[in-house]
């Protein structure tokens, strides 16, 4: 598989966001248009709005060209109910709770020793990758196991593929973290340091057994390939 096919759906929507470290930003659309606002001085509250704006539009595109309209009563509708039901099912998930208690425990770590700190002992990289991972990891988990559950209920190819996908930015991000994690124990030694290091790094470990529990690689490999051969 070429670059040009490996992301089917928009490589956008499957990538951790470290726009600095990608191959793809020559044809990613959302990195074209962050950096147009950032050659015109918008600040993200701009950027937010614009993007607001623009799904705004599209969706109605989308809806006057399908002849669709949208009621209270949609939001009883069976579609309504059983994504409500899916997505009570995932926020149970020990991976979700775990995910959601990572992030609240980088963040504060993130509080307690500022940038500057981690910069001066030469560990940028390693601050910004647990900064970045610690909000996508559960977003990302969030939506893997949307997906996978979605496809369980209806056996839609596409939520298949996009659980696979997502699953590995979760699979990435949670490595990263772990080799950020490392990186910072190796030169702050310090022992309130090491606790704090310590627990990151036991909650990181538990989601990697918990989502591989809920997302096992070795079946999703068999999945892929029976989506691939199903497809020629």
């Amino acid at each position: 598989m070429n670059k040009e096919d490996e992301f089917p759906y928009g490589h956008y929507n499957y990538c951790d966001y470290r726009c600095e470290t990608c191959e793809f930003i020559a044809k990613c659309p959302v990195y074209q248009e962050e950096l147009k606002a950032e050659q015109e001085g918008k600040d993200w509250v701009e950027v937010l709005q614009d993007n607001f704006k623009k799904t705004r539009d599209m969706l109605q595109t989308f809806m006057d060209e399908n002849d669709i309209e949208i009621s209270p009563e949609d939001e009883d509708s069976e579609f309504a109910n059983k994504y409500r039901k899916i997505k009570e099912e995932v926020e149970k998930k020990p991976a979700h709770r775990l995910a959601y208690d990572y992030m609240s425990k980088a963040m504060d770590f993130l509080k307690t020793y500022p940038a500057a700190s981690l910069v001066l002992s030469g560990l940028e990289e390693a601050r910004a990758d647990l900064e970045s991972y610690s909000t996508l990891i559960p977003v990302k988990l969030h939506r893997t196991l949307m997906s996978l559950y979605e496809f369980v209920d209806d056996e839609d190819d596409f939520h298949l593929l996009d659980a696979y996908l997502t699953s590995q930015v979760v699979y990435k991000a949670l490595h990263k973290s772990l080799l950020a994690v490392e990186q910072i124990r190796n030169v702050w030694t310090w022992t309130d340091v090491q606790e704090e290091l310590d627990e990151l790094e036991s909650l990181l470990l538990e989601i990697r057994i918990e989502f591989k529990r809920e997302f096992p690689f070795e079946i999703l490999l068999s999945l892929i390939n029976w989506f691939k051969n199903s497809h020629k």
